[in-house]
């Protein structure tokens, strides 16, 4: 990290609303998985990319952040719901 840069401050309200946003994230994508809705997946990464564009347009640091976070949750939420789309299956 530079001197030019700057670690973003989050408070703790939006710490818990960001909790919300990703569980309800990961919720939608089992959702849209086990109804096999692939196609409705899209739309998850875009609201959220829409809600958070000012913040990715002007800090580079939080764009990286954002992008790690979203593709780990996007990951996990996967995961889980092929695990729970193979349990529907026994």
């Amino acid at each position: 990290m530079t001197k030019n840069q700057e670690i973003p401050i989050v408070s703790n309200k939006e710490l818990k609303a960001g909790r919300y946003i990703g569980g309800l994230e990961r919720l939608l994508l089992l959702i849209f998985m086990v109804l096999q809705i692939y196609s409705a997946i899209p739309i998850i990464i875009a609201l959220k990319t829409l809600a958070r564009f000012k913040e990715l347009e002007n800090n580079r640091t939080f764009a990286e952040y954002y992008l790690i976070g979203n593709f780990l949750s996007m990951i996990f939420g996967v995961l889980i719901s092929l695990v729970f789309i193979y349990i529907l299956k026994l």
